[in-house]
């Protein structure tokens, strides 16, 4: 579709009239891009192996949502808060995580998820943290509150479970959000934890955090040397005004 709508024909809204050529429309437009623009699809063969991993996928039940739905409305489960930085996660690698989402969108989305939830620690002002849940009775899950980008008054929880001892170490994952529990494709929520504790081993950045020491204390002296610059181009002007006074008083005597 994004091939399609490159063409200004195609972007736009069109009139009933116009609907019955569409179909020869689309057959030319699609034949200039096969002849002249790359292939939609580069490597055929993994193509075909993802889609049937997609269908096999497609029937599987969320069972760790059905785990977690046994605890509803019980305190058998017990979750405590701790800083990513503290807590021992299995490597991974973005194409890990990228076998599991079928794409590169959720990653890119992962990576502005984590950015927006980071706050300043409550044990040193200095640094900068992002929390995470465990729980007393089972050492293999991990779980994170994500604000709705919908809604402020909605938080969806997003919970992994994992195993350190296996190659693949991710066995199962599911979100509260509205479409938190599919197989196919692991939402954006779900995306975000596991890319934070694998991939980026909850490395925090904080130079590139908008409330991190450096960039409040640039953003001061930014504002503090604009502020000078502003007094001074005062009392430029000031001087500026006594000069043509004096001079006018000049010319009147």
């Amino acid at each position: 579709n994004g091939k399609i709508k490159q063409w200004k024909f195609m972007a736009q809204i069109i009139q009933n009239s116009i609907t019955r050529f569409i179909s020869d429309y689309l057959d030319i437009i699609c034949a200039l891009i096969n002849k002249y623009q790359c292939p939609a699809v580069k490597d055929i063969e993994n193509g075909r192996e993802i889609a049937m991993k997609m269908r096999e996928m497609l029937t599987t039940e969320n069972r760790l949502q059905e785990r977690l739905a046994k605890h509803t409305g019980t305190t058998s489960l017990y979750w405590s808060k701790h800083n990513t930085a503290n807590f021992q996660f299995p490597p991974l690698t973005e194409e890990n995580i990228r076998d599991r989402t079928f794409g590169s969108y959720q990653i890119r989305m992962a990576k502005f998820y984590i950015i927006e939830h980071i706050r300043q620690s409550q044990t040193n002002e200095e640094e900068m943290e992002f929390l995470v849940e465990l729980c007393n009775k089972h050492d293999d899950l991990v779980r994170a509150r994500f604000q709705s980008r919908h809604s402020n008054n909605k938080k969806h929880i997003a919970t992994v479970q994992f195993d350190n001892h296996k190659q693949q170490p991710i066995d199962e994952w599911y979100c509260t959000c509205s479409a938190g529990a599919r197989e196919v494709g692991m939402y954006s929520h779900i995306t975000a934890l596991l890319w934070h504790l694998g991939v980026n081993k909850a490395v925090i950045s904080t130079d590139n955090h908008p409330l991190s020491a450096s960039r409040l204390i640039k953003a001061i002296n930014d504002s503090t040397h604009f502020s000078e610059n502003d007094s001074n181009s005062d009392d430029d002007a000031s001087a500026l005004n006594d000069s043509d006074t004096n001079n006018s008083e000049d010319d009147l005597s």
